[in-house]
């Protein structure tokens, strides 16, 4: 069983699949989901809920710019290499998780000056 999220902003808004902040209701609800081609593990997802049956291959968030460190994200297909490289770190002292990429090297955050990772 999958366990479905909120990608929140210290401000307590949510991401919805568009990449508009606001209100967390279930459209803007995310899953994490692991990816494999055959017996390969290509990483893990992260799935909008909203338009995901609909579509289950048009609705992952993605990086723009999969090999960079810093790269703007986008909804798109979960096939593709930028969205493959989503991590989840748990913060033992809050209880929180917090969005990575790249293998844990980089954070997702809401803009270029933000120092805190999504979390949920």
């Amino acid at each position: 069983m999958q366990t479905l999220f909120y990608l929140q902003d210290r401000d307590g808004s949510c991401l919805s699949p568009s990449g508009a902040f606001g209100l967390c209701n279930p459209s803007s609800l995310f899953m994490y989901a692991p990816r494999t081609k055959g017996k390969k593990s290509e990483g893990h997802s992260l799935v909008a809920l909203h338009g995901h049956f609909a579509n289950p291959d048009s609705s992952c968030l993605n990086r723009a710019s999969p090999k960079k460190s810093s790269s703007a994200l986008t909804v798109g297909t979960c096939g593709g290499a930028g969205a493959k490289e989503f991590g989840l770190v748990l913060d033992k002292q809050s209880g929180k998780h917090f969005v990575t990429a790249l293998e844990s090297t980089a954070c997702v955050v809401r803009t270029a000056h933000t120092t805190v990772c999504f979390i949920f």
